[in-house]
């Protein structure tokens, strides 16, 4: 599934950081591997056609062969991205102003600072994965999915209320390059009438705090771990984050002239 608005947004992520980078490539000279440097931030006087050359095995060339492929690797997203754009579209990709900030109550420093792993209650049946305890298989996919879409995930992340009641949620997802975060609630056992009382109870709870469906949290809702939909989750999550994006700068514009 395409996302248009994500699409836009991570090539004017990965441009901002090109430009903000040490660009170049690996050529050589009298039989010599060296790095041409064609862009470096620090020195305006690098260019195209006044690049600096320095060996690969000098002090500089050592320095600059960890950013050289850096550089490359931001140059193949963006191919990448660009590919993916123009095989829906025959204008250019909007841009959104870099550096992207959501202004959404739940960003990216909102998953930065909240804690994990808070739930003082054990496991019943702990999952260990990658040397970390989950709680369930149901969160261990739920972690996967995440971190196969290039996002932060953290367990257990508590949420106050009212003054009495704080529970521990499953998980906050986050996407740094769209300064977004939303909590996940896995929902199971729905053949167990008082489970799924106390779930009603939480989503009453969690609404009454402001948080909205497929907004700031998205309900996943699973008979048990052998009917869990990765797919789907990876779905709500990406259409959940397009969601939260404004139509990027000339938007309309582009549109209309296509």
């Amino acid at each position: 599934m395409f996302f248009p608005k994500l699409c836009c947004l991570a090539i004017s992520s990965i441009r901002y950081q090109i430009d903000h980078s040490i660009n170049g490539y690996i050529g050589t000279r009298q039989s010599h591997p060296i790095i041409y440097v064609t862009h470096n931030p620090d020195n305006p006087e690098t260019t195209p056609t006044h690049k600096e050359c320095h060996r690969i095995s000098s002090k500089q060339g050592q320095l600059f062969m960890p950013q050289i492929e850096n550089y490359t690797h931001l140059k193949h997203r963006l191919d990448d991205h660009l590919n993916q754009w123009y095989s829906h579209y025959n204008y250019a990709p909007p841009k959104y102003v870099m550096p992207y900030k959501s202004g959404r109550r739940l960003d990216y420093e909102f998953f930065e600072n909240s804690p994990e792993d808070a739930n003082p209650r054990p496991p019943k049946f702990p999952i260990v994965y990658k040397g970390k305890t989950y709680y369930s298989k149901n969160e261990v996919l739920a972690v996967i999915v995440s971190r196969n879409l290039g996002l932060q995930f953290k367990s257990e992340v508590p949420l106050e209320v009212n003054d009495n009641t704080t529970y521990c949620l499953d998980g906050l997802i986050g996407c740094e390059m769209a300064d977004f975060s939303m909590y996940l609630e896995i929902m199971g056992m729905p053949d167990k009438p008082d489970y799924m009382q106390r779930n009603y109870q939480k989503i009453v709870d969690y609404s009454n705090t402001g948080l909205r469906q497929n907004q700031e949290i998205l309900y996943i809702f699973v008979p048990n771990s052998y009917e869990f939909d990765s797919d789907n989750l990876e779905i709500q999550i990406m259409m959940s984050i397009e969601r939260s994006l404004p139509e990027p700068e000339g938007w309309l514009e582009a549109v209309t002239a296509a």
